[in-house]
């Protein structure tokens, strides 16, 4: 799709061949997060608000003005996870987010791999509003083609240059996504795909959700000028440079921050790219539009969730080198309603802490917003050795427990990195068969757990996590233990 040049310079009368200069506004992993929030990141005492749709939206509309009025072509990409993770985003099935989209004017936004946690049918349904398209070019159909809510790429004109936005979701969507949701896709492999839109004469911006460290990896194969990105959360106040050159921006999560990438346009080539970060601050204006688009969607789930379901005298949060308060509750739970000695889930998953004081089901839905059900099987002790070892490996991705204690040496050689020294209070045997118990999306290899997949005895009891944290904490049941299950040496 190639859009007429008016539209780049909103009623402006720009040269003929169009400004040399352009801005990429660009967002990323907003994941529905429709409200500001304490920054306590910044300021634990006195946490300044951020985020926000609201606020978003007159950020972005000021900085596109800012560009517009010193003559530069400005667009506006999002590069994936765009609802999934809040009320506000789940329960409208991602409406709510695609008309903030269509108002504040996207241009384009790459799919991300939680567009796919409630299976494609939401992207079906997206699509027939969104006005702008969606972009995944190494996203097809096993039997051949590719959906029609996909497309690959989206180009516009300036400077007399085609400008190929390239849309590339992660290859290793079988690890990040339930099977069932995928069913009938393939994901290709990024840089092969990418290699089919490089051509002289143009200039290609992939964007991606991959992660920064895949970026690299692209940037090193094809020499890209400039990637956008998305899915690992990175913040990049200045953006990354690649070895080879290529600048790589991408701006945190949640829309807490607003990228802008800058760069001139000379020989058919972009010269001089910089990225910077802009703050987006509610004390420094809310859109009106959109704050009114929140509140009317927010009235259809808000009487629900804002209901009062328990208590807690400190704050449970996800930090920590070993195990977390926040997990070592999340897993009692599990394991308690489970009835097993061994309850494990994936730190990842866990996707927002849980502040001191009244808790609404809304906070639970935001620790644990995916709609996985508890999962029982029986592993033997080596087995249950091998799981906690892989999640150290060269791509950790950490567990958080109940029901065990071990040590960690991440210096140690594979295989040897995990010392278990108790299960459920006595020691660890490696011959001896243990019932435990993991979310739905581990139990089917997600995340390359494919050790849990293999469990013997499996058995989906269809409860709900939200369901059973929601139960726990109505029974008054949030605690947070502080002792280090899994310690680092």
């Amino acid at each position: 799709v190639v859009l007429a040049l008016a539209a780049l310079w909103a009623g402006s009368d720009p040269p003929a061949a169009g400004p040399a200069e352009v801005v990429i506004l660009h967002t990323n992993d907003l994941h529905g997060r429709a409200w500001s929030q304490k920054a306590i990141w910044l300021d634990r005492d006195n946490p300044p608000m951020v985020g926000g749709l609201a606020a978003l939206a007159a950020t972005i509309r000021r900085e596109r003005a800012r560009a517009w009025n010193e003559g530069k072509a400005v667009v506006l990409v999002d590069a994936g996870d765009w609802f999934q993770g809040t009320p506000e985003g789940d329960i409208p099935r991602g409406r709510l987010v695609a008309e903030w989209m269509n108002l504040v004017g996207y241009d384009a936004a790459t799919i991300g791999n939680h567009e796919f946690d409630k299976g494609p049918s939401i992207l079906e349904e997206l699509h027939r509003i969104a006005r702008f398209p969606f972009l995944g070019a190494n996203i097809a159909r096993e039997e051949g083609g590719h959906p029609v809510w996909r497309q690959g790429s989206w180009t516009t004109v300036a400077h007399g240059t085609d400008i190929v936005f390239v849309g590339l979701i992660s290859s290793g969507m079988r690890s990040l996504v339930v099977p069932e949701a995928i069913r009938g896709f393939r994901f290709g492999d990024e840089v092969e795909t990418l290699r089919n839109y490089l051509r002289p004469g143009r200039v290609v911006i992939p964007v991606t959700h991959c992660g920064v460290d895949r970026d690299v990896e692209i940037a090193e194969a094809t020499r890209v000028p400039v990637i956008i990105g998305g899915h690992s959360h990175t913040g990049l106040p200045g953006g990354k440079v690649s070895p080879s050159g290529t600048l790589i921006a991408q701006c945190w999560a949640h829309g807490t921050v607003l990228g802008r990438v800058d760069f001139r346009l000379e020989g058919g080539g972009v010269r001089g790219a910089t990225a910077s970060l802009v703050p987006v601050r509610p004390s420094d204006g809310e859109d009106a539009e959109a704050r009114a688009l929140v509140a009317r969607w927010a009235e259809t789930v808000g009487a629900e969730m804002n209901v009062v379901v328990g208590e807690t005298a400190q704050a449970l949060t996800r930090q920590g080198a070993g195990s977390s308060t926040l997990g070592n509750w999340v897993c009692d739970v599990m394991r308690d309603r489970a009835g097993v000695q061994v309850a494990l889930t994936n730190r990842t998953g866990i996707r927002a802490d849980l502040p001191a004081g009244p808790i609404r089901l809304r906070d639970l839905y935001e620790v644990c917003p995916f709609s996985n059900t508890l999962v029982t099987m029986e592993l033997s002790g080596a087995d249950l050795d091998s799981v906690l070892e892989f999640s150290t490996g060269a791509n950790p991705v950490f567990l958080e427990v109940s029901g065990l204690e071990a040590e960690i040496d991440g210096a140690a050689a594979a295989g040897s990195r995990v010392t278990v020294r108790t299960v459920g209070g006595e020691p660890w045997d490696a011959t001896r068969t243990y019932r435990i118990v993991t979310n739905s999306f581990l139990a089917a290899g997600g995340d390359g757990h494919l050790g849990l997949s293999r469990g013997a005895r499996l058995v989906d009891t269809g409860i709900d996590t939200l369901e059973a944290l929601t139960r726990a904490a109505r029974a008054g049941k949030i605690a947070a233990p502080l002792e280090a299950r899994l310690r680092r040496r």
